[in-house]
């Protein structure tokens, strides 16, 4: 499950125009170095109840860690940018694939998931700018498309995660975060992500995403990838129908591991009163 992007600032000015930038009453820096959220996989089938809910308990409430318990913190300090950028390199050196080390930038938000202080997961969610996304590098006109109909677009890039019996849940936790900061608090409306062919029919199956950019040679890694896109407004359909019910889902979707929309209001709310 693994995304190969690397961040590149490239200028693409044209046709952003029209997209307001971030509200700042609405920024979150001060999260920093604490847990946004806090998710116990091992709960298959938590109720939906915002009351008996695990994932608002902060590890410094004396909640807990244990192995089947994970935190998700924003990388905003050097360190878990560290951490990140190494688990990026571990899992996809274990694929074959190269990686540069994850950089920051104001429009950019690197979330990780921890066991502990063990890093087992990250995506980087970049939104887009003056400076523009990425995957403008090689679908620039695809993604002008985009912006033309009035679309806020922003990117996933540098998805890891580490391989164990919890990969469903962290995954689905590090999306759902990316989707509140992106959708919810910022209003973008679609996200783009580039992946390597062996992984195109996983994201179209398990997320839903759609192919909006035929193969293409990657010259930042040197492999070949695809352009999908993915709809702020199908995410949000499918996490009200299945968000938070794990395993009990009846459907192989990866959105039974999102949280559930009285969860997701919870953290979004966390996010927005800068806890």
């Amino acid at each position: 499950m693994l995304t190969l992007l690397e961040n590149q600032e490239m200028k693409s000015s044209q046709n952003l125009q029209d997209i307001p930038q971030p509200h700042n009453r609405r920024r979150t820096d001060r999260l920093k170095d604490e847990t946004i959220v806090t998710r116990d996989y091992k709960q298959l089938d938590p109720p939906n109840d915002a009351r008996k809910s695990p994932i608002f308990r902060r590890t410094e409430d004396g909640y807990g860690i244990d192995e089947h318990r994970f935190n998700i913190r924003l990388a905003d300090t050097e360190k878990h940018v560290g951490s990140a950028s190494l688990l990026v390199q571990k899992m996809y050196a274990t694929r074959g694939y190269p990686a540069n080390p994850i950089k920051s930038g104001p429009q950019m938000f690197t979330l990780v998931a921890y066991y502990g202080d063990k890093p087992v997961g990250t995506v980087t969610l970049t939104l887009d700018s003056e400076q523009g996304l990425a995957a403008d590098q090689l679908y620039k006109e695809n993604i002008d498309k985009l912006r033309a109909e009035k679309l806020r677009v922003c990117e996933l890039t540098k998805l890891a995660i580490d391989r164990h019996s919890g990969s469903k849940f962290i995954f689905g936790s590090l999306l759902h975060v990316a989707y509140i900061y992106a959708k919810r608090i910022y209003d973008y409306t679609d996200v783009v992500l580039e992946v390597v062919p062996h992984h195109l029919d996983y994201y179209v199956k398990m997320l839903g995403c759609e192919v909006c950019g035929e193969e293409k040679l990657n010259p930042r890694v040197n492999f070949p990838v695809n352009l999908l896109r993915l709809s702020g407004s199908y995410m949000d359909e499918m996490i009200k129908t299945y968000g938070g019910l794990g395993a009990k889902a009846d459907t192989r979707s990866l959105y039974a591991y999102f949280f559930s929309k009285i969860d997701e209001e919870g953290i979004m709310q966390r996010l927005l009163r800068n806890d």
